[in-house]
Protein backbone atom coordinates (compact mmCIF):
# COMPACT_ATOMS: atom_id res chain seq x y z
CA UNK A 1 0.00 0.00 0.00
CA UNK A 2 3.01 2.67 0.34
CA UNK A 3 4.02 2.13 -3.18
CA UNK A 4 0.19 3.01 -3.90
CA UNK A 5 0.01 6.29 -1.67
CA UNK A 6 3.31 7.29 -2.62
CA UNK A 7 2.45 6.81 -6.81
CA UNK A 8 -0.52 9.17 -6.10
CA UNK A 9 1.24 11.74 -4.27
CA UNK A 10 3.51 12.21 -7.38
CA UNK A 11 0.74 11.83 -9.47
CA UNK A 12 -0.49 14.65 -7.67
CA UNK A 13 3.01 16.43 -7.54
CA UNK A 14 3.38 16.54 -11.83
CA UNK A 15 -0.40 17.80 -11.64
CA UNK A 16 0.37 20.48 -9.90
CA UNK A 17 3.22 21.32 -11.58
CA UNK A 18 2.18 21.66 -15.18
CA UNK A 19 -1.25 23.12 -14.29
CA UNK A 20 0.00 26.46 -15.62
CA UNK A 21 1.72 25.20 -18.49
CA UNK A 22 -1.32 23.39 -19.52
CA UNK A 23 -3.19 27.13 -19.04
CA UNK A 24 -0.89 28.67 -20.90
CA UNK A 25 -0.73 27.13 -24.07
CA UNK A 26 -4.66 26.13 -23.99
CA UNK A 27 -5.43 29.99 -23.79
CA UNK A 28 -2.85 30.81 -26.72
CA UNK A 29 -4.74 27.76 -28.95
CA UNK A 30 -8.22 29.57 -28.05
CA UNK A 31 -6.95 33.15 -28.79
CA UNK A 32 -8.29 33.77 -32.61
CA UNK A 33 -6.34 37.01 -32.48
CA UNK A 34 -2.77 35.34 -32.81
CA UNK A 35 -1.53 33.51 -36.17
CA UNK A 36 -2.61 29.50 -36.74
CA UNK A 37 1.17 28.64 -36.95
CA UNK A 38 1.46 29.67 -33.11
CA UNK A 39 -1.82 28.74 -32.13
CA UNK A 40 -1.16 25.21 -34.16
CA UNK A 41 2.62 25.39 -32.49
CA UNK A 42 1.09 25.57 -28.49
CA UNK A 43 -1.68 22.80 -29.36
CA UNK A 44 0.97 20.36 -31.07
CA UNK A 45 3.30 21.08 -27.48
CA UNK A 46 0.09 20.69 -25.51
CA UNK A 47 -0.69 17.60 -26.92
CA UNK A 48 3.25 15.96 -26.34
CA UNK A 49 3.05 15.85 -22.51
CA UNK A 50 2.62 12.76 -20.80
CA UNK A 51 -1.03 11.15 -19.71
CA UNK A 52 -0.42 11.91 -15.64
CA UNK A 53 -0.58 15.61 -15.96
CA UNK A 54 -4.25 15.55 -16.40
CA UNK A 55 -6.78 15.97 -13.29
CA UNK A 56 -8.97 12.93 -14.51
CA UNK A 57 -6.18 10.35 -13.96
CA UNK A 58 -6.00 11.34 -10.06
CA UNK A 59 -8.27 9.11 -7.77
CA UNK A 60 -9.28 9.68 -4.69
CA UNK A 61 -6.90 7.71 -1.55
CA UNK A 62 -7.76 7.20 1.64
CA UNK A 63 -4.85 9.27 3.38
CA UNK A 64 -4.02 6.80 6.22
CA UNK A 65 -4.43 3.26 4.37
CA UNK A 66 -4.11 4.28 0.36
CA UNK A 67 -7.73 2.40 0.20
CA UNK A 68 -9.53 3.55 -3.17
CA UNK A 69 -12.98 2.84 -2.92
CA UNK A 70 -15.75 4.08 -0.75
CA UNK A 71 -13.68 7.13 0.09
CA UNK A 72 -15.35 10.10 2.21
CA UNK A 73 -14.70 13.37 0.04
CA UNK A 74 -15.20 15.56 2.98
CA UNK A 75 -12.73 13.96 5.49
CA UNK A 76 -10.41 11.90 2.74
CA UNK A 77 -10.26 8.65 4.65
CA UNK A 78 -11.83 5.43 3.85
CA UNK A 79 -15.21 4.17 5.30
CA UNK A 80 -13.68 2.08 7.51
CA UNK A 81 -11.22 4.28 8.96
CA UNK A 82 -13.76 6.84 9.01
CA UNK A 83 -16.16 4.51 11.49
CA UNK A 84 -13.16 3.59 14.06
CA UNK A 85 -11.70 7.29 14.06
CA UNK A 86 -15.58 8.31 14.80
CA UNK A 87 -16.11 5.53 17.24
CA UNK A 88 -13.12 6.94 19.30
CA UNK A 89 -13.80 10.17 18.87
CA UNK A 90 -10.81 11.92 16.99
CA UNK A 91 -13.22 13.16 14.56
CA UNK A 92 -14.74 16.26 15.92
CA UNK A 93 -17.99 16.81 15.44
CA UNK A 94 -18.85 13.78 14.89
CA UNK A 95 -20.35 11.06 17.36
CA UNK A 96 -21.38 7.17 17.28
CA UNK A 97 -25.57 7.10 17.25
CA UNK A 98 -27.58 4.56 19.38
CA UNK A 99 -31.29 3.77 17.74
Amino acid sequence: MKKLIYKDQHKRQTVFEFEKKKKILLSIFKNTSLSIFIRWNALNKFSNFSKNIHTVRLKQRCIITGRKTKTNKVFKFSRLKFLQLSSKGFISGIKNSTW
